[in-house]
């Protein structure tokens, strides 16, 4: 974590943080990279980012393709930060990434579509959670 905030946010309505990214994205991908190396699953994917990965796209996709994808992105592709809420009603201190990617080739493609995606890492088991991942809805690249 590069900023220390509390376990969720003083006033629910507002969840924008301010002064990110909260998480190094060099540590978050080293995390994902030694979860890959040692067998384990690369990325846990919230109920609202499994919701919305088999309704948003032609077929669902699997954590290791979540794992790639956040592999890919660059400090140039963070948006902003959030407090979000997981379906086990647990607030997740968040950055928020979009990018243009190919899922086939598993790269940041120029013309590919822009993807979603808003992460913490877990505070007692230290491991991505993706919390929402989709198309983007409002923004292109």
């Amino acid at each position: 974590r590069i900023l220390c905030l509390p376990l969720k946010p003083a006033d629910p309505s507002d969840r924008d943080i301010i002064g990110g990214p909260i998480y190094d994205l060099a540590a978050v991908k080293q995390l994902i990279r030694s979860a890959i190396h040692s067998g384990a699953k690369p990325v846990w994917l919230s109920e609202s980012a499994e919701e919305s990965i088999n309704r948003d796209f032609p077929s669902p996709w699997e954590p290791i393709e979540v794992a790639h994808f956040v592999l890919a992105l660059t400090g140039d592709d963070y948006d902003k930060s959030e407090w979000a809420k997981t379906g086990s009603q647990m607030w997740v201190d968040c950055d928020v990434y979009t990018m243009n990617y190919s899922r086939t080739r598993q790269a940041r493609a120029e013309r590919g579509p822009t993807l979603y995606a808003k992460f913490g890492v877990g505070r007692f088991n230290p491991s991505c959670l993706v919390v929402r991942f989709h198309p983007s809805r409002s923004r292109t690249r």
